[in-house]
């Protein structure tokens, strides 16, 4: 699934959603799911904000632990990102 839309609209929390409850097989907005492996790749969020993000919802699930068949990648990488200015080196 791909999705993109405008900023804060929670696109990130409804796809964590769905990846968590598919790679747990739970359903997922009340749609039954099979558990697959569920493979997140976030193209906004800087890694220490897809992690944060992940266990709070990992959490709002009830869910002990990430599940082994969930993983969650943020293409931007570190808050170096973020911040002003930043230049890839030469």
């Amino acid at each position: 699934v791909m999705l993109g839309g405008d900023s804060t609209i929670g696109k990130t929390p409804f796809l964590l959603q769905m990846g968590l409850c598919i790679a747990t097989g739970v359903p997922f907005l009340h749609i039954p799911t099979r558990r697959a492996k569920v493979l997140h790749i976030d193209l906004e969020n800087s890694d220490k904000d897809l992690g944060e993000k992940v266990l709070a919802m990992a959490e709002g699930l009830g869910l002990k632990e990430i599940p082994a068949h969930f993983m969650a990648l943020a293409a931007m990488g570190t808050e170096e990102w973020d911040e002003p200015g930043y230049k890839l080196e030469d």
